[in-house]
């Protein structure tokens, strides 16, 4: 458990009362970057999290003065990439073998989906890794 994991969920349980969905949600983590907080919920839950018209994302992006997006856990890694780049649509996750013996996820998206992303290309590919484990190339064609 993270400072952030906490506050979190200090938030969601202050929020419990006003939006009783919350209670039978799992939080199970979030991941910070620059600007982003990925907030990582159990399987079905991601309704539960964005709330009635998003108001539970808003009230969580307003206290923690960063983007949220919320995703599913224990989605493949293609899966998770999706639900972090929404709206933008994956072309293809292609996995590259390095001369190293390493590999990583080259993830293609359109070059006229760019304006669309969330947050900086950089930004993304560090928060897929934080998730995944996995080292991640965002390439737009």
């Amino acid at each position: 458990m993270t400072p952030l994991d906490l506050e979190i969920a200090k938030q969601l349980l202050e929020l419990e009362n006003r939006f009783p969905n919350l209670k039978d949600a799992e939080f199970r983590r979030s991941v910070e970057t620059n600007n982003l907080v990925i907030i990582v919920v159990g399987p079905g839950d991601i309704s539960h999290f964005i709330g009635p018209k998003g108001k539970i994302v808003k009230i969580l992006s307003d206290r923690l003065k960063k983007k949220i997006r919320v995703i599913e856990g224990d989605s493949s890694t293609k899966k998770t990439i999706e639900d972090i780049l929404s709206p933008v649509s994956v072309l293809g996750v292609n996995t590259i073998w390095l001369p190293d013996g390493t590999l990583e996820k080259k993830v293609r998206i359109r070059k006229s989906d760019i304006r669309r992303l969330p947050t900086s290309v950089s930004t993304l590919e560090e928060v897929v890794h934080k998730l995944t484990n996995e080292k991640v190339r965002i390439v737009f064609e």
